[in-house]
């Protein structure tokens, strides 16, 4: 038998080694645990700076259609060169937005802001166009079947006044695209706002094992 000396030795020996075991352990969990944290957390942020330059882009597509409607006062809407600068400040900012859009991360519960956006963005691209022809089904089967489409592309419309109605008809309402705004503005603020929330019950989360390292 050993002395007591070496049984006492022994036992410390036997409780340090568990004690670094558990220690190791516990500080390995942590850091998994931080990492996957730290990981939200800038997916996060980047789906949420995503989303605030869609906000920026809707905005400033929306200031530049109230002066587009403006112009169309003093300037002839059916010369293309004189509504260019008008009409490409519009429509920049909402190629940028769709963009920033289409690259967002949708999450559960937010098809309808995304939908309240989309909507704002094709309200303010519909208003830069001229109204769509009605051609006929005769003349797209003759040979020269194709002019008439060509010529509307090449300019949408004639009728000044008719264009001015149009856009003003568009622009009258401008609860769409105020709605675009507020759902974007809810979206940037989605992201942050997730990590936050309450998690789910153990009954109703995923194990461990089977989230991503």
């Amino acid at each position: 038998m050993l002395p007591c000396w070496a049984q006492t030795s022994a036992v410390v020996a036997a409780a340090s080694i568990l004690v670094c075991a558990v220690t190791v352990w516990t500080n390995l969990h942590l850091a998994r645990q931080r990492v996957r944290w730290e990981a939200r957390m800038e997916h996060a942020r980047w789906e949420s700076e995503r989303l605030r330059a869609c906000l920026t882009h809707l905005i400033e597509a929306a200031g530049a259609a109230n002066r587009y409607i403006a112009a169309l006062q003093i300037i002839d809407p059916t010369d293309f060169d004189q509504r260019k600068t008008h009409a490409m400040a519009v429509i920049d900012p909402v190629g940028k937005a769709e963009a920033e859009l289409a690259a967002a991360h949708r999450r559960p519960g937010t098809e309808r802001a995304f939908t309240g956006v989309e909507h704002a963005l094709d309200v303010l691209g519909e208003l830069v166009t001229g109204p769509a022809p009605h051609a006929q089904p005769a003349q797209e089967r003759e040979p020269g079947g194709l002019e008439p489409v060509l010529t509307h592309i090449l300019s949408p419309f004639t009728d000044a006044d008719a264009y001015r109605a149009h856009a003003w008809k568009i622009w009258d309402d401008g609860e769409p695209v105020r709605q675009g705004i507020s759902a974007a503005a809810r979206l940037a603020r989605h992201p942050l706002d997730a990590l936050t929330a309450p998690r789910p019950t153990p009954t109703t989360a995923t194990s461990p094992a089977a989230e991503p390292q």
